[in-house]
């Protein structure tokens, strides 16, 4: 049977594999860099609660709510985010609660309300709407005077390296 380790490390290595379609996908396919971004945080911060044993193997697999847990984690031990690079309680302040939006927009957390990865019928009127169009937090990393996606997958990187040396 294989240890929290060993699915923190399959874990933490697919959050890499899902950071760098979203570094190509920068500036582009907003809906899609989205999807990448939010499955990097949850991969990155299951890795993180596995290896700190705040979670269950058997939890982890069935949870999407990693990445909130993280976050909060984060807010409470400043230190972590300073250890992320410098200034970074500051720096990364409003990029934060967009890794907690991006999570309850994974379909599994938004049932049949806007999400991530597919269409909706909207409740008021019946007219159907879709992520790259509808969806608040979309809209926000496509717009290219909002520098909050580069940022987005900068964290993402930052907390990725840093997983081992503060969660290990």
């Amino acid at each position: 049977m294989a240890t929290k380790q060993e699915w923190a490390d399959a874990y933490l290595e697919q959050a890499y594999q899902d950071l760098d379609a979203a570094r190509i996908l920068t500036g582009k396919a907003p809906s899609v860099l989205c999807v990448l971004l939010q499955m990097v945080f949850e991969k990155a911060a299951k890795a993180a609660l596995l290896r700190s044993g705040q979670i269950t193997v058997t939890k982890v697999n069935s949870s999407h709510k990693a990445a909130s847990t993280l976050i909060q984690i984060l807010k409470r031990h400043r230190n972590y985010l300073e250890a992320i690079g410098p200034g970074s309680a500051f720096e990364w302040k409003d990029i934060l609660p967009l890794v907690q939006e991006l999570e309850r927009a994974n379909p599994q957390l938004a049932q049949q309300g806007p999400q991530l990865e597919y269409p909706w019928e909207d409740p008021q009127d019946g007219s159907i709407r879709w992520p790259a169009r509808d969806l608040p937090v979309v809209q926000r990393l496509s717009d290219p005077h909002d520098t909050s996606g580069p940022r987005l997958v900068r964290f993402a990187g930052q907390l990725c390296n840093q997983i081992n040396s503060l969660f290990g």
